[in-house]
């Protein structure tokens, strides 16, 4: 193969990826709702970087619960004998796989959004999808490869105790 069909079949992964992410403007909206509450049960704006973090812990939580309902809906058609083991070994999988891949692009497109960091549309997608690969191949390569990534694990350093 040839560096120009492997650079093409990136930008195809690429760009199937970021149609099913959400936007930074979606994220944008997500966190403005967790700075509202948090706004509403402290009567302050979230400033400081420890209300920052309580906000990412939030969204950290968040994400773990989509996350792992997600992973109990795509293994449900196991439980039916025969045909429902054949659709979760052959759709179960890839499903998971993308969906668990959204989730996490997802969950850290919320945590560049949260810290505020000055970053135009683009380079918010950039480090949102970086934080997420990392944290996977991190997790891969803790667990040698046997173990699909943890989606809460890439960003829970931001939080305190976890």
């Amino acid at each position: 193969m040839s560096n120009a069909v492997d650079e093409t079949e990136g930008s195809r992964l690429q760009k199937a990826v970021e149609t099913i992410v959400m936007t930074p403007a979606a994220a944008a909206k997500v966190v403005d709702g967790y700075r509202v509450t948090f706004e509403d049960k402290n009567e302050r704006k979230p400033e400081s970087l420890e209300d920052k973090r309580r906000i990412a812990a939030k969204i950290i939580g968040r994400y773990s619960k989509m996350s792992a309902a997600a992973g109990a809906a795509t293994a449900a058609p196991s439980v039916v004998p025969g045909v429902g083991t054949a659709v979760a070994i052959l759709g179960g999988g890839a499903t998971d796989i993308a969906v668990a891949l959204k989730l996490q692009v997802d969950m850290c497109m919320c945590l560049v959004e949260v810290f505020e960091t000055e970053l135009s549309t683009e380079d918010k997608k950039h480090l949102a999808f970086t934080m997420a690969l990392a944290g996977s191949a991190e997790q891969m390569a803790a667990k040698g490869g046997k173990a699909a990534p943890v989606i809460a694990h890439p960003c829970a350093r931001l939080v305190p105790g976890a």
